[in-house]
């Protein structure tokens, strides 16, 4: 008598709601929910998918499933149309992995019988096995019937859906950075749920985007739409200058009209040689950072949609911090009450906190003040919550602002905000435009690789781009970007990347060795592509491939890397148009197979050289920019993070391993 367990099939939400194309990974893994949100009596409430599993011999009996290492007991389900099942509850801290069930001390197959094999990596025809296929005929002819589950959670970054354009990025210790216009008036800054204010206007802002530098410092770009007068709106550039993070402007201040040395005004929305308003002028911009030291080094890309020859434009900058004694050495005596006291030889916390810092173990922190409920001021050091005395002089920062992302700050009205003609702040380049051989288009990314990989005198510019006139991808490098120049050396060491219709949504990311990764939207077959050029002047040898083919999928793109194994493994964030305005829109992608660099699609069937996989939302994601992380450390570390607009807040989305 047959009594081995055997599952034969898994449903889950996204098999309900997409289809059974959608429901595994492209090699095979099924998509499930642990943890998510759901409301309950106006509250967010924790809940966890519960999934439906048939086969043979299946009895439902404690601890009978194992996932991963976790028991779950699966209960009585049914019948439907696709035969009897039991139903299992993955659970709130279930891991990701291997799917097995027992029965009477026998172990479920699926994992350990032969898999089929088939021709060639590139040819789905089976040789061997034939039995164990799972094939679906659409997405995938290489699915077998082993049974594995990659299980995420699912929450927000910010509660909240009256936010404009928001952006996240991640470090490699799980420390995140947003950028979002928040409400209708203020422009906002986000590290780690500590939300700050950098700017205020009568309209909303919108069009962000943000960066980190390798000291926990936050930047961002966004542009406010009000309208007063034509010189009212800009494209900004906020800084950190005189702290660790951008002034705060506090809400109701009609400062934003003024300059500060945190906020770099880079672009007018209005333009005087167009006589153009154009709250849209600068619509998705593109930022990266680079540091070396106390010194970051930031790159700003995009397309000037208010300009007459519709130039591409790129800034290169930095910002160093210098430290100089303010006052001399003393000793930080802490105190129950009182933390670190309240004076210091006439260094007084309520008057005198602001940009002030001091040397621990060789590392700057900075001195932050509190106001207690008992009406006292004390200092605390932000960072540092070991609690004993230590000894210090007090330092100030000293910031240098230089390049293209300086902008025109200077004095106290709207007349010294980009005061050129066409609008715009000195020291950018004009990668490409309408006079240039190659020419501009919407989509644009940057990024620069360190001199001491490069192997150059400066940090070496890397732009890719968009040319809307071939309607092709091009990319291109410059040796010294600090010096800004129209078209020239851009131009000159310019290369198509692709065929045509190739490069809307383009994203570019450096890894630590060199290596450039392009994502992009095919947007004559509908197919999310990527290329990879292992040295920054060699693009004439760049390898293109395809990551995820079927039906139309592969917009609103975010590309970053991680140090796998010995590898720099590429890993695309990216919205599937095809399945818009539901929950199953949202996709990630990563590259498995790197002995070889190769398609993962071919005629819309997945390869296994790519796992690719639909996030198992319960929300609806909204068509925006897909952002996402790979970081090592931390919370986060060794999972794939994403952040994505939805109808329910700004979400996150994670692996759990």
């Amino acid at each position: 008598m047959d009594v081995v367990p055997y599952i034969t099939k898994i449903r889950t939400a996204i098999s309900n709601s997409a289809g059974e194309e959608f429901a595994r990974s492209a090699t095979g893994k099924y998509m499930v929910r642990g943890k998510y949100l759901e409301k309950s009596n106006g509250a967010w409430a924790e809940r966890t998918e519960t999934i439906k599993l048939y086969g043979f011999n299946l009895v439902a009996s404690n601890n009978a499933v194992t996932i991963k290492d976790t028991l779950l007991t699966p209960t009585a389900g049914g019948t439907d149309s696709y035969g009897s099942y039991l139903n299992l509850s993955i659970g709130t801290t279930t891991v990701s992995g291997d799917v097995s069930i027992k029965v009477n001390g026998y172990e479920s197959l699926n994992n350990k019988n032969a898999n089929p094999t088939f021709e060639s990596p590139s040819d789905n025809t089976i040789t061997s096995v034939p039995y164990n296929c799972q094939a679906n005929g659409k997405t995938n002819d290489r699915l077998t019937d082993d049974v594995s589950l990659w299980i995420w959670d699912l929450g927000y970054f910010v509660d909240d859906t009256y936010i404009w354009t928001p952006m996240m990025k991640m470090d490699t210790n799980s420390n995140y950075y947003l950028s979002y216009g928040n409400g209708g008036t203020s422009m906002g800054v986000n590290k780690n749920g500590t939300f700050r204010s950098v700017d205020w206007s009568y309209n909303k802002f919108q069009n962000t985007n943000v960066a980190f530098d390798g000291l926990g410092n936050i930047y961002a770009v966004g542009t406010n739409i009000d309208r007063i007068d034509n010189s009212s709106a800009k494209f900004v550039f906020y800084t950190p200058y005189s702290s660790s993070m951008p002034d705060l402007v506090n809400s109701g201040d009609s400062s934003y009209v003024y300059s500060s040395d945190s906020k770099r005004h880079l672009e007018s929305v209005y333009n005087n040689s167009t006589g153009v308003y154009d709250i849209e002028r600068v619509q998705l911009p593109k930022m990266t950072s680079y540091t070396n030291g106390n010194k970051a080094y930031i790159g700003i890309a995009y397309f000037d949609n208010n300009n007459t020859i519709n130039p591409v434009k790129v800034r290169f900058g930095s910002r160093e911090t210098s430290y100089t004694e303010y006052a001399t050495s003393r000793n930080f005596t802490w105190g129950s009450v009182t933390r670190y006291g309240t004076t210091y030889e006439g260094f007084t916390a309520n008057t005198d906190y602001r940009n002030r810092y001091v040397l621990i173990s060789g590392e700057y922190k900075k001195l932050v003040y509190v106001y207690d409920r008992n009406n006292t001021y004390y200092f605390t050091v932000d960072g540092y919550d070991s609690q004993t005395t230590f000894t210090s002089a007090v330092y100030t920062a000293n910031v240098n602002i230089t390049g293209g992302i300086t902008g025109n700050t200077n004095g106290q009205n709207q007349s010294n905000n980009p005061n050129t003609s066409d609008g715009s702040a000195s020291g950018y380049h004009i990668v490409a435009s309408d006079s240039t051989t190659y020419q501009g288009g919407k989509y644009v990314s940057t990024g620069i690789v360190p001199a001491s990989v490069a192997g150059t005198t400066n940090n070496v510019g890397v732009v890719a781009w968009y040319d809307a006139s071939i309607r092709k991808i091009i990319y291109s490098y410059n040796e010294d970007p600090d010096t800004a120049v129209v078209g020239g050396v851009w131009q000159d060491n310019a290369v198509p990347l692709d065929v045509a219709y190739t490069g809307w949504y383009v994203d570019l990311a450096v890894d630590d060795a060199g290596g450039i990764h392009i994502a992009y939207y095919d947007s004559g077959k509908g197919d999310l592509k990527y290329a990879y050029i292992s040295k920054y002047d060699e693009p004439e040898n760049a390898q293109v491939v395809i990551v995820d083919s079927y039906l139309s999928v592969g917009t609103d793109i975010t590309i970053n890397t991680r140090y796998e194994n010995g590898n720099y493994v590429p890993y695309i964030y990216y919205y599937n148009g095809s399945t818009t305005q539901t929950p199953n829109c949202v996709k990630v992608a990563w590259r498995t197979d790197m002995t070889t660099l190769r398609d993962g699609a071919i005629d819309d069937k997945f390869t296994g050289a790519w796992e690719s996989m639909t996030i198992p939302a319960n929300n609806i994601p909204v068509d925006a920019t897909i952002c996402g992380a790979v970081p090592t450390n931390g919370e986060y570390g060794d999972s794939v993070v994403l952040g994505y607009m939805s109808d329910a807040f700004y979400e996150k989305a994670y692996i759990k391993k």
